[in-house]
């Protein structure tokens, strides 16, 4: 699963990183990660990501994970 969530600064570089490398292997990506913003406001929300666990003729399995900030929760449809 992903591990979005960091305690130190140097896990938030380190995480920066991987999405960084992650984003640079074309059609070898196995992790995504994109953003969520407020469409009125353009505001940061949250982000969600999701990595690809097993890949098939029919598209494939993966893990998916997301944070909201607390004060955008209302926005949750989940």
């Amino acid at each position: 699963f992903l591990n979005f969530k960091s305690n130190t600064y140097e896990d938030s570089i380190k995480s920066l990183k991987t999405a960084i490398e992650e984003s640079k292997k074309g059609n070898d990506r196995i992790k995504y990660y994109l953003v969520i913003v407020e469409k009125k406001t353009n505001n940061f929300i949250g982000e969600i990501g999701f990595s690809i666990i097993n890949k098939n003729q029919n598209g494939g399995v993966c893990n998916l994970g997301y944070f909201i900030f607390k004060k955008y929760k209302k926005f949750e449809k989940i």
